[in-house]
């Protein structure tokens, strides 16, 4: 009776319509594409297990949504459940829910598999309602069962050493297990995650066991208990315990000890370094005691521990010394595979050397390294396997130690060594080596009389030249969305051709102009011909005029320039829009008075141009003509004011005869005779 109050509250809330055929509620006014994730976690569920329900939904008309799910809906006879638990939840719009449920039967509906029930969700924005279900099948869980495991008894594992360790497991339900190992020594337990068990599962381990025991102390048994459980996640857990066995011999002595010093006769104020080792059948941790004597007392001693090793392993322990005034001194190292404060028990293990300490005066070197042969270039001939180049430096030391040359010619290869027999004259050290490569290369020559700090170092760089030609840049094609342009967001292809005579691979990289990594791309695919073409895409985001720097190297040094750069540029820009814009009546008019204006413009301007040409064959201007017409017109005005009516008539028609009479002179031109112009009369031509 609940769940019906909580029904008829939820329809009164948003009053949901009802499919006619069905009578279900619809999902008019809620966006159904995002309610597609209504889950359940997990989809088969045991009793008394938390299950999880996952939800989320929106609304078109509403910002607030209400949920409801009905976790049992229906009874068996697949009416409405009216006693079914329910959770109701309001959220915003949108909505996201996540309801947890422990369910304490096993369902109202039962097949061959398992049985099951109906859990039904409901959403409402106050308008409309959305309904949707599903099947939550409940099944009855047992615990997983051991197939393989190890024994009750474990005898054959090594103190130290890696022990592989192996089960398989079912489980009926079909469970994914956590398999967890205990080894019972300490170590954090470890844990295995299977899939699903019912077809039979495997886990694995590998362990060692180590643990300490004090020297002298054997013929011992030491036992570990392993604890192997397995859990289905649903509370059954099955557990197996091995027990593992150690027999623990007697512990011996460190033993092979040795001791070094970087030089045995050193200045007072020399750090010298100093490096003892040992080995222990049983790989125990050691301490290491340095005593420094001046042959009066101990006068200093350090103590240094190392950790455990493997058994009979070689264990180093290092230090170093000043000893800070001349004399003899004796080193001694005591080591122990005891543990402090049991460092005096005759378990201690010794050896030493003896040190003198004086004053010593620095090796003289000449200034550089001098290049012997070849005396001129170092070229790497085609066809060659190498050049051989001779390096030599002076050196001599006063004290009349003998010196040692160091020398490291740059390219990789081993380094040399020269020794002197010592005494005071000059000695020149000579050094051989053959190149095969062309580059430029640091020739290092590190001089020193063995005692340390006191050595000299010498630098030379040699360039090694080959006969090898400089690639050649062929051409740069750029494609661009808008031909001369680029639009932002749109890809830039740069196509590149190069040319190497010998076909050396070919180091290209390209820096864009906008701040974006280098792009470097090496390669050899080179045509017949010996052109190589490389393509890359770019593509630019902002607006802008790009400068590309195009670097290519076939990484050689021989004739001419064999690192060279290319620069390039890219301007990116939006699309101009162009209106098309259709003429009406009054656009073609327009255009055709604009047309007129200009022919009569035209016309006007020959026109004028004729008469000028004319009147100045006549000897008069277009202004001379006009004045000379104006007072010819003025004058005939003035005759016939107050003339008679027969007297006014005589008078204009004699003007109009004038005045045609100097218009023609504006249309003809004078005839032209020993180069004087005269006037032709029309009438005598007629």
């Amino acid at each position: 009776m609940l769940a019906l109050s909580v029904m008829g509250t939820l329809g009164s809330l948003v009053s949901p319509p009802r499919d006619p055929t069905t009578g279900d509620h619809t999902s008019a006014g809620i966006l159904t594409t995002t309610l597609s994730n209504f889950t359940i976690s997990p989809t088969k569920a045991y009793v008394g297990q938390e299950t999880h329900f996952f939800a989320n939904a929106s609304s078109d008309v509403s910002s607030e949504l209400t949920f409801v799910i009905y976790f049992d809906s229906r009874l068996a006879d697949s009416s409405n459940n009216t006693a079914s638990p329910y959770a109701v939840n309001e959220t915003g719009n949108p909505g996201t829910i996540h309801v947890t449920h422990v369910y304490d039967d096993y369902g109202n509906f039962s097949d061959s598999v398992s049985s099951y029930l109906y859990v039904t969700l409901y959403v409402g924005d106050g308008t409309h309602t959305y309904k949707t279900q599903k099947i939550l099948r409940i099944i009855e869980n047992t615990a997983p069962t051991f197939v393989m495991a190890p024994g009750a008894s474990i005898s054959d594992a090594v103190r130290d050493e890696p022990y592989d360790l192996f089960v398989e497991l079912t489980d009926p339900d079909d469970d994914e297990l956590n398999v967890t190992w205990d080894f019972g020594d300490g170590t954090p337990v470890v844990t295995n995650e299977t899939g699903p068990a019912k077809l039979g599962v495997f886990a694995n381990q590998t362990h060692a066991w180590s643990f300490d025991m004090d020297p002298g102390v054997g013929e011992v048994t030491v036992y570990f208990t392993l604890n192997i459980t397995a859990d289905d996640g649903q509370g059954h857990q099955t557990t197996r315990f091995s027990t593992i066995t150690f027999y623990v011999p007697y512990n011996f002595y460190p033993e092979n000890i040795t001791i070094r010093a970087s030089r045995v006769v050193a200045a007072p104020e020399e750090v010298v370094s100093f490096s003892a080792s040992a080995t222990d059948l049983e790989g125990d941790a050691l301490t290491w005691t340095y005593v420094f004597n001046d042959t009066v007392s101990n006068y200093h001693s350090e103590i240094i521990q190392t950790e455990r090793s493997e058994r009979n392993a070689v264990v180093w322990a290092n230090t170093t010394h000043v000893f800070g005034s001349e004399g003899t001194y004796y080193v001694t190292v005591y080591v122990v595979d005891a543990i402090d404060p049991e460092l005096v028990l005759t378990r201690n293990q010794s050896t030493g050397l003896t040190m003198t300490i004086a004053e010593n005066s620095v090796p003289y070197v000449s200034k550089n390294i001098t290049l012997v042969s070849p005396t001129g270039d170092i070229i790497l001939r085609t066809g060659e396997d190498s050049v051989e180049v001779c390096f030599s430096i002076i050196a001599v030391d006063t004290d009349c130690d003998i010196l040692t040359v160091v020398w490291d010619f740059g390219d990789g290869s081993e380094v040399e060594t020269n020794h002197s027999e010592g005494g005071l004259d000059n000695v020149r050290f000579y050094a051989f080596h053959d190149y095969n490569i062309s580059g430029i290369f640091n020739v290092t020559a590190e001089v020193t009389d063995g005692r340390s700090p006191q050595e000299i170092v010498r630098y030379k760089l040699v360039t090694v030249r080959s006969e090898n030609l400089q690639p050649t840049f062929k051409s740069l094609i750029l494609n661009m969305s808008q031909g001369t342009y680029a639009e932002p967001n749109t890809e830039v292809s740069f196509t590149i051709i190069l040319n190497d005579p010998e076909f050396d691979p070919l180091t290209v990289s390209w820096d864009f102009g906008d701040n974006t990594s280098l792009l470097v791309v090496t390669t050899s695919d080179f045509d017949s011909s010996g052109n190589l073409t490389i393509t890359v895409h770019h593509t630019y985001n902002a607006t802008g005029e790009y400068t590309i720097l195009i670097r290519y190297s076939d990484n050689v040094v021989g004739m001419g320039t064999h690192n060279k750069t290319y620069e390039a540029f890219v301007r990116v820009r939006p699309e101009l829009i162009q209106e098309v814009r259709i003429w009406n009546w009054w656009d073609f008019t327009s255009l055709a008075m604009v047309l007129g204006a200009i022919g009569v413009i035209a016309a006007w301007t020959v026109l004028v141009g004729r008469y000028r040409k004319t009147l100045d064959l006549h000897g008069m201007t277009l202004d001379e003509f006009r004045i000379r017409r104006k007072e010819m017109r003025e004058s005939y005005k003035n005759r016939m004011t107050g003339a008679s009516k027969s007297e006014r008539s005589r008078l204009a028609g004699e003007m109009r005869e004038k005045t045609s009479e100097l218009n023609r002179m504006l249309w003809h031109a004078p005839e032209i005779s020993d180069g004087e112009f005269v006037v032709r009369d029309d009438a005598e031509v007629n």
